[in-house]
């Protein structure tokens, strides 16, 4: 994917650099309101990494000390984030596509082009299902950049989707020290870079063809395992 768009992405590292802008400067936010408007949503807050994202997004909406159930079929740093947020583990089996809603929250994920819905659901892990129709139905939902991800950055990195601008606002406050004068808090050193946003910004405009290439994968793959 580098070589194919070499020209793009070197321009881009290189006017970061240039220009000696590192961290939280326009890159970013263009970035950002880009993959807003291209997923349908009203924000996007971009983060350290995926894991970041899903602890982020519980702290922002206040989760903690309670049972949170999600399904055992996914990467731990699912479970991760709800044990480092303060919050109890739950896993449980996927019946229909649902997890068994035995606990007061849930936290699904949709994996492999399967999207998993459930009640009382608090975030979504979207990690690996970017651009999967049904993803963020509960308002907020985390993705990865991880560069195994579908948008793989050239490093790490993740963010935070949500259609609620307070989510949203408590994220950026969170993601950076918590920088602000009023109603202090302890906060997370957890930023998108720069330089890995310029990135996935020339990335994105090559998103669609991207997926189309794996779904054309995948079809080779099924056809020529059929019955196997």
């Amino acid at each position: 994917q580098y070589r194919d768009h070499k020209e793009e992405y070197d321009k881009a590292i290189h006017n970061c650099l240039n220009e000696g802008k590192l961290v939280l400067q326009e890159q970013l936010e263009a970035f950002e309101d880009n993959l807003a408007r291209y997923l349908g949503m009203k924000y996007v807050v971009g983060v350290g990494n995926g894991t970041d994202a899903l602890i982020l997004a519980l702290k922002a909406k206040g989760i903690s000390g309670q049972r949170i159930s999600t399904s055992g079929y996914t990467f731990k740093a699912t479970m991760e984030a709800i044990v480092h947020s303060g919050n109890k583990l739950v896993i449980e089996d996927i019946n229909e596509n649902r997890l068994l809603d035995t606990t007061r929250f849930s936290l699904p994920v949709h994996i492999e082009g399967s999207v998993s819905h459930c009640s009382e659901v608090i975030i979504e892990d979207g990690a690996q299902a970017i651009g999967a129709k049904g993803v963020g139905y509960s308002g907020t939902y985390t993705l990865s950049f991880y560069p195994a991800k579908i948008l793989g950055c050239f490093g790490d990195g993740g963010a935070v989707v949500t259609n609620e601008k307070w989510i949203a606002d408590k994220v950026k406050l969170l993601r950076h020290h918590w920088q602000t004068d009023e109603n202090e808090e302890y906060g997370y050193n957890s930023r998108l870079d720069n330089v890995q946003a310029a990135f996935l910004n020339v990335k994105l405009k090559y998103l669609d063809e991207i997926l189309v290439r794996r779904k054309a994968i995948a079809i080779r793959y099924l056809e020529e395992l059929e019955g196997v």
